[in-house]
């Protein structure tokens, strides 16, 4: 009798104990930045569920950004002060940030598609992965996205090394951009003129 009893009592713990992991809330997410400005659709996806952004809302480790029309928008201040804007018909992924000491910060994303602006912290450690190549940014103001190849990418300000399998070229000084045409290498350094520049900019730029 006692094993008896001894079996339906562990079958009651049991029981309990799979109750009370079903009630158990979620663990919570940790917050990596804030919308700061909005135009058009933005939203944030994140295992298989998405929700509307507006200014003010929060952003978690493993959120995608996503912009859903070509003149959507959506600016970010991120946990370590860095700024990120998307451009339409964008897709980002926030990887990982962690802030810590100087020289400890890590900021890893993904650019799954468009086009986007970082204005990225003093501290270096920042990542941008892409289809065609990974972004190491050190203290750096850059643009990143389609334009004449499958990713282009301009400095504006500080040193951004732009690398895949087959090799990788830096950028440091403001002005200068490189292409990657979707296989191969990236481009060689070369100034961008005007024209390009405007036509970079205007793909990360809100309506006034």
């Amino acid at each position: 009798m006692t094993i008896g009893r001894n079996k339906a009592w562990g079958a009651v713990v049991a029981g309990l104990v799979l109750v009370l992991m079903a009630c158990a809330p979620a663990q919570a997410r940790e917050k990596v930045g804030t919308v700061v400005k909005t135009q058009g659709e933005v939203s944030a996806a994140f295992e298989g569920k998405t929700r509307r952004l507006a200014p003010g809302a929060e952003l978690f480790k493993g959120d995608t950004l996503l912009t859903g029309g070509k003149d959507s928008r959506v600016q970010a201040r991120l946990e370590d002060q860095s700024d990120l804007t998307l451009g339409g018909n964008g897709a980002m992924t926030l990887d990982d940030l962690v802030v810590g000491p100087p020289g400890t910060t890590r900021e890893v994303m993904s650019l799954l598609n468009g086009a986007f602006l970082l204005v990225a912290s003093p501290t270096p450690g920042a990542v941008i992965r892409t289809p065609v190549a990974t972004l190491g940014i050190r203290g750096t103001q850059f643009w990143g996205g389609p334009l004449d190849g499958a990713l282009d990418v301009f400095l504006l300000e500080g040193k951004v090394e732009v690398r895949n399998a087959d090799g990788s070229v830096l950028l440091d000084a403001p002005g200068q951009g490189t292409v990657l045409k979707g296989s191969g290498a990236p481009g060689g350094v070369q100034v961008w003129g005007p024209d390009k520049v405007a036509r970079a900019t205007a793909t990360v730029s809100f309506a006034p």
